[in-house]
């Protein structure tokens, strides 16, 4: 159980301006920014500067590869970011009697992400299990048409064609831990805030989510995968990921004003 800090301490500038050359947070450095105030971007804005970022060439050396990095990503070189997440409301309840909000984990984490479908069909050598340090962001979906198939029998069947949109971040597999999947808010180990019914009214409608990030090489990967219809799951589903490479270093829940009111350390 945790208490609402009162006083905003400092403001930290994790934003891109002040990316580079900034510490790595550790477990106390992550609990540190406890009452401080942090500006949180996109996703759409964390991965702009690793867009056009292409993967290192086999006829391209280090210092090669190292120099077209640091062209690219220019002041963020190195730098850890904070990346905005917005949570389900619906899953924060309060309890009047014992002044307490409860924050669900799927209020803030998200489902699991299959990299390790995605990493294949990229191409990209990342090693990905069913157990990993990733975090959900978001996701679209899209109805894109209707059109008629036929199933073994010959009996047809309208299918709607759907484009969803996955985005996360992947930090790294959790080795001897298969066969398990879980979300960061498992790992975190969320638990309630307590506050007054006014302060839990408000944050019910303005509190944010958000990871500090550092990225790290292949920086950003997208995939694209299509399921195959059926008369059973009559639905046509073409799966784009879209995933930074980062080692997450903290989670965070923010207020409306950005004002770290818990944080959570990944497991190492």
């Amino acid at each position: 159980m945790r208490r609402v800090p009162i006083l905003i301490v400092a403001v930290l500038a994790f934003g891109f301006a002040a990316a580079a050359g900034a510490p790595s947070l550790g477990a106390q450095g992550c609990k540190d920014s406890i009452g401080h105030t942090i500006t949180a971007v996109s996703f759409d804005e964390a991965v702009r500067p690793f867009a056009n970022l292409t993967p290192k060439s086999e006829f391209e050396t280090t210092a090669q590869f190292d120099s077209r990095v640091a062209a690219a990503l220019g002041a963020q070189s190195g730098g850890v970011m904070v990346i905005a997440k917005k949570p389900d409301q619906t899953r924060f309840k309060f309890d009047a009697d014992r002044e307490l909000l409860t924050i669900e984990q799927k209020a803030l984490f998200g489902e699991f992400v299959g990299f390790s479908d995605a990493f294949l069909t990229a191409g990209v050598e990342l090693r990905a299990g069913t157990t990993n340090i990733g975090a959900f962001i978001s996701e679209t979906e899209e109805r894109t048409g209707v059109y008629l198939a036929k199933n073994s029998y010959g009996a047809e069947f309208e299918v709607t064609k759907l484009l969803k949109d996955v985005y996360s971040v992947f930090d790294r597999e959790l080795p001897g831990r298969e066969g398990t999947s879980f979300s960061l808010g498992t790992l975190f180990g969320l638990d309630s805030l307590r506050v007054d019914a006014e302060q839990a009214k408000l944050l019910k409608t303005s509190m944010t989510a958000a990871y500090i990030v550092r990225p790290r090489s292949p920086f950003f990967v997208t995939s694209e995968l299509r399921g195959s219809p059926s008369s059973i799951r009559p639905n046509d589903i073409t799966l784009r990921h879209h995933i930074l490479i980062a080692e997450i270093q903290c989670g965070l829940l923010l207020d409306g004003a950005g004002k770290v009111l818990v944080a959570y350390p990944p497991i190492r």
